[in-house]
């Protein structure tokens, strides 16, 4: 594939329409469809040759990996994994996907397809054999930043 650019704003249109649309038919369960998008998704990464997971799996050194990835693929300027007690924060800053967001939420739907939970909830699933959902998504006090709460189920 080419490293050809795409306007954000078309891509978040994209986003909008069938996220959108995806809720309007599911409902609360196109989260579960998110889920298993986030499972493909690593599928597709670790074909590629991206290494998320190795001997140092815990969940800070997973964070750094899906940083570096997710950077590169100029998905947001900043994400950060921190270990909470139940799970996971993640923090982003400048998220290229905010526009889909900004629009879904003024729908009443909520964030459930958020790309860096799904694929961290796929990655924790298969790097530490934890299973984890969504908690919460809020956003930032600068537009396009998010604070995602993880937490693992036992």
């Amino acid at each position: 594939m080419s490293d050809r650019q795409i306007h954000a704003e078309s891509v978040n249109n994209l986003l909008y329409s069938v996220l959108s649309s995806l809720y309007q038919v599911f409902g609360d369960s196109s989260a579960a469809v998110m889920r298993v998008a986030g499972e493909k998704m690593l599928e597709s990464l670790v074909a590629q040759g991206v290494v998320l997971s190795n001997g140092n799996n815990h969940i800070e050194k997973i964070g750094e990996r899906l940083s570096e990835l997710l950077k590169k693929a100029n998905f947001c300027d900043e994400f950060t994994v921190i270990k909470t007690e139940e799970g996971a924060q993640l923090l982003v800053k400048n998220c290229a996907f905010w526009g889909a967001t900004k629009q879904l939420m003024k729908q009443g739907v909520p964030p459930y397809a958020c790309p860096f939970a799904n694929l961290t909830i796929a990655v924790v699933k298969n790097a530490l054999n934890t299973r984890a959902k969504v908690e919460s998504i809020t956003p930032g006090a600068i537009e396009g930043d998010s604070d995602i709460r993880i937490k693992f189920i036992k």
